[in-house]
């Protein structure tokens, strides 16, 4: 049954608990209770149009699928038939993420199926981590209460609450209405798709011209791939890509695309009282990614998700249980000592002109990529799931390369944590897909004649042992030996698979603790 979402009658939302300051929790109060009182029909609108689109898109899938099939003979009918994936996306200003947010928090938003609200996958307000008690709802609240304030601090404080929305709203009506004519169009037209997606692209660089930080644009972007694993890695003589190490945490690169060891329903249990795995922690510090709880539908085996331009609000400490929430620098008003004065009103005076804020913002692009969970540990090493894992990340990498120009891929141990994954396996599959991908965009960018394709080509995939030893000195290793003139070639990673499934096969104890 299609989800869709609704909102709360509810005339008046409280959102006094968020801070002790009284007196900015009666402004916060008064804009936040506005905002949503402006927006909350039309934001609910258009994400019920987008489930819509993507339901729709399920029966297309077929069609498309045979379209595929008849590839080869289209062409030496001379048609050029290349769509092997379509792609659905929606876009937020960020005062409207921050809008849904206030939603999600206040209770706002509901669900037609009230049956899929026990599970925490399909919780989309923060009731149940409101109102628990222990310490890891406490500290992802702390999360979400610093990106309120902050967010209200940096970007609306000085804002008179007259809603400006509508000329957005009208602008991303106009591009859904496109993307729709696009949707009839892509099996007729090839030149009007390129002309669509380009008047597409114009008025969205002109919403960014306005260089509001705010009304700059938050994407969430769903590719479904209709190609099969020998479809796609067909060739084995591609080059490896560069990649290196990193000792510490996947998200301490920044200004990157970091890979979501996401759950298959994106968001995992980041609103759940008790969990935070890598996923949720990528989403309590960039609280803009969680709105995609809303709308996106659970990822199947040949899909991946982009959510790009977000904003690291929150650092941390810990994991699991540990989680600690620590605001970001710079949110804060630092001070700079300088001089001192002969008087005291003067340095009174300095040392208000002393407290700024820093303007530095750290954005971000977080690629969710689902890994299989394995109860028997030496399944993954049967030829039918690597398979599906490196499509599964080949979609991925591909999805954010097509996205993104000069950003590297920061990723580590995916799927090795409660899902039981070997570490060396994946770090060999997130390797070959990389390199793949990078490949395929390196040729299509220069059969188009793509003018910045050394931006998107020259790149590398960065592996974060968060501070694991053995995972860094296995890194160090292949780093060692795959560089070597000889060995650079995509067969060479295919060969070491094919190696450590021998060696499994002929272990006598079986377990992931090899």
């Amino acid at each position: 049954m299609q989800l869709r979402v609704k909102a709360n009658k509810k005339e008046y939302f409280d959102f006094s608990n968020i801070s002790n300051d009284k007196h900015f929790m009666v402004q916060f109060n008064k804009i936040a209770n506005q905002l949503i009182k402006d927006n909350q029909v039309n934001l609910i609108n258009y994400i019920n149009e987008f489930i819509l689109q993507q339901s729709q898109t399920k029966i297309r899938n077929n069609q498309i699928k045979q379209n595929i099939q008849k590839e080869k003979s289209n062409q030496q009918q001379g048609k050029n038939y290349n769509q092997s994936f379509i792609e659905q996306q929606i876009q937020f200003s960020r005062k409207q993420v921050f809008i849904l947010l206030l939603m999600m928090y206040s209770n706002s938003i509901d669900k037609d199926n009230q049956n899929m609200q026990q599970s925490g996958f399909y919780q989309i307000n923060m009731e149940l981590i409101k109102q628990s008690q222990c310490k890891q709802s406490q500290e992802k609240l702390k999360c979400i209460h610093s990106y309120f304030i902050n967010f209200y601090n940096r970007f609306l404080k000085q804002d008179v609450v007259i809603n400006n929305d509508q000329q957005l709203n009208s602008n991303q009506r106009q591009i859904q209405d496109l993307e729709k004519e696009i949707q009839e169009e892509e099996y007729k037209h090839s030149q009007k798709i390129q002309y669509l997606n380009q008047k597409i692209e114009m008025i969205r660089n002109q919403l960014l011209n306005n260089n509001n930080e705010e009304d700059e644009f938050v994407t969430y972007i769903r590719r479904t791939e209709f190609r099969q694993y020998n479809q796609i890695f067909n060739d084995q003589q591609y080059l490896l890509s560069y990649f290196t190490k990193n000792k510490g945490r996947c998200e301490d690169y920044q200004n990157s695309v970091l890979v979501n060891f996401a759950d298959k329903n994106v968001g995992g249990l980041s609103l759940d009282p008790f969990n935070i795995a890598q996923e949720e922690v990528l989403m309590l510090t960039h609280p803009e990614a969680l709105i995609s709880m809303l709308f996106m539908e659970p990822m199947d085996d040949n899909e991946a998700i982009l959510i790009k331009n977000v904003i690291r609000f929150n650092d941390y400490d810990g994991y699991g249980q540990t989680f600690r929430q620590k605001d970001e620098d710079y949110f804060k008003l630092i001070y700079n000592p300088s001089t001192k004065q002969n008087n005291e009103f003067s340095q009174q005076k300095e040392d208000l002109n002393k407290l700024t804020q820093n303007k530095k913002i750290i954005k971000n692009h977080i690629l969710c990529m689902d890994a299989i969970s394995y109860k028997n540990w030496q399944l993954q090493f049967d030829q039918v799931y690597i398979n599906r894992e490196l499509t599964k990340s080949y979609i991925a990498f591909s999805l954010a390369l097509d996205y993104t120009n000069n950003e590297n891929i920061s990723t580590g141990k995916w799927g090795c944590g409660i899902f039981n994954g070997d570490v060396q396996l994946k770090f060999l599959i997130q390797l070959l897909a990389f390199s793949k991908a990078l490949q395929d965009i390196k040729q299509k960018n220069e059969q188009n004649k793509i003018q910045d394709y050394k931006n998107k080509t020259e790149r590398m995939i960065i592996f974060s042992a968060f501070n694991d030893n053995q995972f860094d000195d296995l890194i160090q290793f292949y780093e060692n030996a795959l560089m070597k003139k000889d060995q650079k070639y995509c067969k060479t990673i295919i060969q070491e698979i094919e190696n450590l499934k021998l060696q499994i096969k002929q272990q006598n104890n079986y377990g992931p603790n090899r």
